[in-house]
């Protein structure tokens, strides 16, 4: 998938996103997502969305920028953590809520304006 675009920071913005059509993904029979991608300098989020409203919490894994090189970076889905409006809870997702996860997403990161690009390899749940 090749993620490119210009974030603005009018109308409230600062970031750019890519999700899922809203489903049913049972995630609590794995442990680890790992993600092989490059990103033009800005690094990305990866987001669990367990809510549909987009002020209720989510939980995201950062990914960092690799400026134009392939990365490959493994993550524990026990590691996931909590954000409501952009802003860290202090919590983790739970094996209840891996159950129920309704959408997946990329988002930009750095809430820095401008153009930007990635592109991901793949996503696989282990």
């Amino acid at each position: 998938m090749i993620f490119k675009g210009s974030v603005s920071f009018e109308n409230n913005g600062g970031f750019a996103s890519v999700r899922s059509s809203f489903g049913r993904y049972d995630l609590s029979e794995y442990e680890t997502v790992t993600v092989r991608y490059k990103s033009d300098g800005q690094s990305l989020s990866l987001n669990f969305d367990y809510y549909r409203a987009w002020w209720y919490p989510n939980y995201k894994a950062t990914l960092p920028a690799t400026d134009g090189e392939w990365q490959t970076v493994t993550i524990a889905l026990a590691d996931l953590k909590e954000y409501r409006v952009g802003r860290a809870t202090g919590n983790k997702i739970s094996k209840s809520q891996l159950k129920q996860i309704i959408r997946l997403g990329l988002m930009t990161n750095d809430k820095k304006e401008g153009p930007f690009q990635a592109e991901i390899d793949f996503v696989k749940f282990n």
